[in-house]
C-alpha cells in the first residue's frame, strides 16, 4: 500500500485495543499496515538495566505506540467496524 493511497485509522499505546482492531480487519478482509514506535523499541539497543527501567523514569511498555493504515476507500467501512465492536 502506497503511502499516499492510506489513511490513518488508529494510534495509540494500548496493545490489547491494537490487537482486537487488526483481529477485526483480518476478519472482514480489510486490508491495513502497521507501524510501532516508542522508546521501548530502540531501548533494544541499550544495555539490560536501562531496557528494564526505560529512559528518564518512563515506562517502557507504555511508551509504545502503534499506528494502524488502512486503504482510503476502506477508512469509513474500518470506522464503523471499530464502532460497532464497542
Amino acid at each position: 500500500m502506497l503511502p499516499w493511497k492510506r489513511s490513518e485509522l488508529w494510534f495509540g499505546t494500548s496493545a490489547k485495543e491494537f490487537n482486537e482492531i487488526l483481529d477485526l480487519l483480518s476478519a472482514n478482509h480489510v486490508e491495513y499496515q502497521l507501524k510501532t514506535g516508542g522508546d521501548a523499541i530502540s531501548a533494544r539497543n541499550m544495555s539490560p538495566r536501562t531496557e528494564v527501567m526505560g529512559r528518564w523514569g518512563e515506562n517502557p511498555v507504555s511508551s509504545v505506540t502503534y499506528t494502524i493504515f488502512v486503504k482510503k476507500e476502506q477508512l469509513e467501512y474500518a470506522r464503523q467496524l471499530i464502532s460497532q465492536q464497542k
